[in-house]
């Protein structure tokens, strides 16, 4: 009789060990479980981190560059009125001479965008037709820029006054010759050759300063 109890109370006991062995093995399980999501939320917070420290840069960066962008057109719009400020701060000759050269770069920049624009129309088989566009272009910009010199006086004559009208004709022939020529337009060639001819016309223009007014 005692081995019988014996016995059972062995049972009971290795059930009770079994029982608890289970009862380990799911905690353990459940803290594995635990701690595997732990990791991935601790994985997508720092993933998610790093996504925001990137586009947070990409963003400064494209501040950064629209900000030096902003800043050189700020520089640039500076300087020039930096130089209208000095040509009305010293004497006469000095201003008129600053004024013709900005107008005459202006002047050459819009005469080579026209040669170019015609070039590009490629309707030249009528010569008598472009020869009367170019003459029209060329004095709808001599005149917008004769309109500017009226504005600025020296020796109290309008800077207009010192003006050649050879010189638009020496354009419009000039023009005329660029849109027949063969080559494919090239801004930079254009530019240069302009820009020889009207340092040839800045300079007769600065030389009829000097000359005694009639």
């Amino acid at each position: 009789m005692n081995d019988i109890n014996k016995t059972g109370e062995v049972i009971e006991v290795a059930r009770g060990i079994t029982e608890y062995g289970f009862l380990a093995i799911a905690a353990a399980g459940f803290v594995v479980i635990a701690l595997i999501a732990l990791i991935l939320i601790i994985y997508k917070h720092f993933q998610y981190q790093k996504e925001e420290s990137l586009l947070q840069k990409k963003t400064m960066s494209k501040l950064t560059e629209n900000s030096d962008a902003t800043l050189h057109r700020l520089n640039v719009l500076d300087n020039k009125i930096h130089d209208l400020h000095e040509a009305f701060t010293t004497d006469e000759f000095a201003q008129a001479s600053l004024i013709i050269d900005m107008q005459l770069s202006n002047t050459k920049q819009q005469v080579c965008a026209a040669i170019g624009q015609i070039k590009e129309e490629n309707n030249l088989d009528n010569r008598e037709h472009v020869e009367k566009k170019i003459k029209h272009i060329i004095n709808n910009i001599h005149t917008e820029r004769n309109i500017i010199f009226d504005r600025f006086k020296y020796k109290n004559m309008p800077l207009s006054a010192y003006t050649l009208p050879k010189w638009k004709e020496e354009i419009i022939a000039y023009v005329l010759e660029s849109v027949y020529d063969s080559q494919v337009f090239k801004n930079k060639y254009y530019m240069n050759e302009l820009e020889i001819m009207y340092e040839g016309i800045k300079n007769e223009f600065i030389e009829n300063l000097k000359k005694p007014v009639k």
